[in-house]
């Protein structure tokens, strides 16, 4: 009885998320989507986020995804490995990053990321930005530069609820899982232009293993990068609010960013997408595991 019991009451909770997200589509959304006007040149990419074992993955097999298509996310650019690889995606999500009032770090991040792509990019590149950035600072900056950027600007709209529900304004780029952290972003907008099979490197999610509440009760991460591995001490805040989060916001942020993954996995599945996990070091246990000396690297080559 208890287990009829709990079917019966998360059959609510996903029918109220599925009616919240479709209020969320009506009043958020753009209804068309960005990625119609670009299509996979091949079956295969390779997403780079920006976790600490994406270092020792980069000096191993720099040759090898030097010549497969990646998609490169957030400060990735600001890294020498920028124009080594020179990836044809790049995606950034994070709405602080496009507001014209932010944090200190993030307009100085801005502004680095800006530099980097005027100076640096010399090869053709499709940029994935949410749709609030259009007409931002940095996307006019980017606009004007004449540089060989391709933009697109997708719906990053929170959907969640009945899988039927869900998967069908997915596919349909109306929103995607809660976007806790751009590689929920990167894998989206991967099948929605057409890729059949992502291979995620640096991808470690580790953050919990940084944290510490200092002496007046803030909240610290050190913020670890590949192309920063000693890190950064920052204080927590809110994407969108800005506001200071408190230890439990960080862990439900955490457990939001992880059942994501378990949301896309089910989607993937539904559109014969294969995802897989060859991260180094991982805490995402939503997609098949594989060693990345396990890629075979002349069947993913297009350069």
């Amino acid at each position: 009885m208890f287990n009829i019991l709990l079917k019966i009451q998360h059959f609510f909770e996903d029918l109220y998320r599925s009616a919240i997200s479709l209020l969320r589509v009506l009043f958020r959304m753009r209804l068309l989507s960005g990625y119609s006007h670009i299509k996979a040149p091949s079956g295969s990419l390779i997403i780079l986020a920006n976790g600490p074992s994406l270092r020792s993955d980069l000096d191993r097999h720099r040759a090898g995804l030097s010549s497969c298509n990646t998609m490169a996310v957030n400060m990735f650019a600001l890294s020498d490995d920028f124009s080594i690889i020179k990836p044809g995606y790049y995606i950034m999500l994070d709405i602080a990053f496009f507001k014209e009032k932010t944090l200190p770090r993030i307009m100085e991040a801005r502004e680095k990321v800006l530099d980097k792509f005027k100076n640096s990019l010399s090869w053709d590149m499709v940029l994935l930005m949410p749709a609030e950035a259009r007409n931002s600072h940095f996307h006019r900056q980017l606009r004007d530069a004449g540089l060989p950027l391709q933009f697109v600007f997708f719906n990053r709209t929170v959907v969640d609820g009945l899988k039927a529900v869900r998967n069908f304004m997915y596919s349909r780029g109306w929103g995607m899982p809660p976007p806790q952290n751009v590689l929920i972003g990167a894998i989206m907008s991967a099948m929605h232009i057409g890729f059949k099979k992502i291979y995620l490197i640096g991808a470690d999610h580790s953050w919990h293993e940084e944290i510490r509440i200092k002496d007046d009760g803030t909240l610290e991460i050190t913020d670890r990068h590949f192309y920063n591995p000693s890190g950064q001490k920052l204080t927590k805040h809110h994407g969108e609010t800005l506001k200071q989060l408190k230890i439990h916001e960080f862990f439900h942020e955490l457990s939001r960013t992880f059942r994501s993954h378990i949301l896309i996995e089910e989607f993937a599945r539904s559109k014969g997408v294969d995802i897989f996990n060859a991260s180094s070091a991982s805490y995402i246990d939503a997609f098949r595991k594989m060693s990345i000396e396990e890629l075979q690297w002349d069947n993913l080559r297009t350069k």
